[in-house]
């Protein structure tokens, strides 16, 4: 990734966990979105139409001013390379029976752009479709299964979502300018909440309701109070929580989580970050999370550390278990980290114990401490 608003220059490589951490505006969400659109290639062959269908994508995700003419976003694997480079599309495919379909696919894509508009041709329409997505499936089987994945992208605005989704038609009706993907996160919740209709919050001793209409929190004691009604935090994890228990476990999914941490106290941190492993890393899905919080990396060396201990030493799994459950073990060489900033993201994993490496964070601890200590020192300077 090169000249992309903040980001001057970056080599991501992505993992089933993957985290940008950084200051406000240093480009962390840039990267999540960039793996999220460029991770699912068109069948397009035309530069032109792929680079204008990731502009679009750009325009969705409200990143597009970052776009300039030398602007570069490339997607990597073993047997395919996707994205954009100085206003061109880019696709290359190195397995030649795979761009043979690929090429087949790009004609029915085509046939399917000029007839869906046309009244007489709605039936060549849907059969179209309907090799499109037999053809797509049997893409799917040449590649790599965690390839192609279905996205689900909770942005940092989801607290929203509890006024929103009350007020969603007579926005769209008065033509209120809205980002398309608040539109997406509303309509997400909205059918979402019709399938995960009553759900435990993450760390919270609170149970979310969905009547039918209104949603309701259950509080401890039994009583419920509306959504709008209850505090920052369970506005923020509400959305959330109901937006992965919806989706179709038969399908793999790319979970691209802004700032879980968004109004939580650090212990409830931890729960959401166990919650997301556990939920968004079954099978091939993938999980990005963008965050300003050292408690996330922390809460999650934790679940990395508990696998290393009973890799090291099978017999104190029993005990390690009490400590973290073992649905919420995940092994070192499935999370990737980086610290974004100055137009770069740095890894910080440490291969060598085998942990997520804060240390490139402890800077600002360092600063912290230093102010107090002069403070200190000034207060105390006449008790000599």
């Amino acid at each position: 990734m090169k000249n992309f608003g903040p980001i001057r220059e970056a080599d991501v490589e992505l993992g089933k966990i993957t985290v940008f951490i950084g200051e406000q505006a240093s480009g962390k969400s840039v990267l999540a979105k960039l793996a999220l659109l460029l991770r699912n290639p068109r069948a397009s062959q035309n530069k032109r139409h792929i680079y204008n269908w990731i502009t679009l994508g750009f325009q969705d995700l409200n990143i597009s001013n970052f776009l300039n003419k030398n602007s570069i976003g490339l997607f990597y694997t073993d047997q395919f390379i996707f994205g954009f480079e100085k206003e061109e599309g880019f696709r290359e495919v190195k397995d030649k029976d795979l761009d043979k379909l690929l090429s087949i696919l790009h004609n029915i894509e085509v046939d399917i752009r000029n007839n869906e508009r046309d009244n007489l041709l709605k039936e060549s329409y849907r059969s179209n479709q309907e090799r499109f997505s037999l053809g797509l499936e049997a893409v799917k089987s040449r590649l790599n299964k965690s390839f192609f994945l279905e996205p689900v992208y909770i942005p940092t605005e989801r607290h929203l979502v509890s006024v929103l989704v009350q007020s969603l038609f007579n926005l769209i009706k008065h033509e209120v300018s809205l980002p398309n993907f608040i539109k997406d996160l509303g309509d997400r919740y909205q059918s979402s909440r019709n399938i995960a209709r009553q759900v435990d919050l993450p760390g919270m001793n609170l149970q979310y309701i969905f009547g039918g209409h209104d949603d309701k929190i259950r509080l401890e004691n039994g009583k419920l109070l509306d959504l709008t009604e209850s505090s920052s935090g369970v506005q923020s994890i509400v959305p959330l929580s109901i937006i992965v228990e919806a989706v179709n476990e038969n399908v793999n999914h790319l979970f691209i989580v802004e700032e879980p941490e968004l109004n939580l106290y650090p212990t409830t941190q931890k729960a959401l970050v166990e919650y997301l492993i556990e939920k968004c890393t079954k099978g091939n899905n993938r999980l990005i999370i963008t965050t300003h919080s050292p408690y996330i990396l922390t809460a999650l060396n934790n679940c990395i550390q508990a696998q290393n201990v009973i890799d090291l030493h099978p017999e104190s799994a029993e005990e390690v278990n009490r400590i973290i459950p073992p649905q919420y073990h995940i092994k070192y060489e499935d999370v990737k980290a980086y610290h974004v900033a100055g137009g770069t993201a740095k890894p910080i994993m440490d291969d060598e114990f085998q942990v997520i490496d804060a240390n490139a964070l402890d800077d600002v601890s360092n600063e912290l401490g230093s102010v107090f200590d002069k403070l200190l020192t000034l207060k105390y300077q006449n008790q000599d």
